[in-house]
């Protein structure tokens, strides 16, 4: 009997080749698929963070780049040789 448990222990422990769970594989990007529908909310919370920062930082670079003058902002503390 404790022959056959060890056996069947060791058996699932050493060939468990086949998992029914999710798990992350080599290079993966992104998020694992949500087991539960606290994870699947959490997740769909970060990609709306994340398309909000997307957002966000484009706007600014854009405004940067339209609306700064080059006659304003003159380079003055450089001094030719």
């Amino acid at each position: 009997m404790i022959i056959t448990l060890y056996s069947t222990i060791l058996i699932i422990f050493l060939f468990n080749f086949y998992s029914f769970t999710d798990a992350s594989t080599s290079w993966q990007i992104g998020f694992q698929d949500p087991a539960t529908p606290y994870t699947e909310g959490i997740l769909n919370f970060h990609n709306i963070i994340i398309i909000a920062i997307v957002i966000f930082t484009s706007w600014l670079l854009f405004r940067c780049l339209t609306l700064y003058k080059k006659e304003l902002h003159p380079i003055s503390h450089i001094q030719p040789y």
